[in-house]
């Protein structure tokens, strides 16, 4: 069980960024969030080719496996990166027929 001293220290600190009734924002757009997603996206990267090598000389499929994982983290974190700061919403005539397309019922195909 956590002592009050300890909650109220630990509410203290989770508060730090909260003062003054300023609410910290993040949108993703900071140039220091991208560099550390392409950083990122290259370590996977070459973790990926690292065990994919080493799976292959070894004849192990359990690291040709994780590679496999490492494949899909670098793509995850590559399609984030490309996507920060993309407006996701359309706007005018592609908004219009977005909405269309959902009133729209899908036909019934019988054979």
């Amino acid at each position: 069980m956590i002592s009050n001293d300890r909650m109220e220290a630990l509410k203290a600190r989770h508060m730090v960024g909260r003062c003054c009734g300023h609410e910290p924002k993040f949108d993703g757009v900071s140039v220091a969030y991208k560099r550390v997603l392409l950083a990122i996206v290259a370590i996977n990267g070459a973790m990926f080719c690292t065990e994919l090598l080493a799976g292959v000389f070894a004849g192990s499929q359990a690291l040709k496996a994780d590679a496999l994982d490492f494949l899909a983290d670098t793509a995850t974190y590559a399609i984030t990166l490309l996507v920060i700061g993309i407006d996701l919403l359309p706007s005018g005539p592609a908004r219009i027929m977005r909405v269309q397309g959902f009133m729209v019922p899908a036909p019934r195909f019988r054979r």
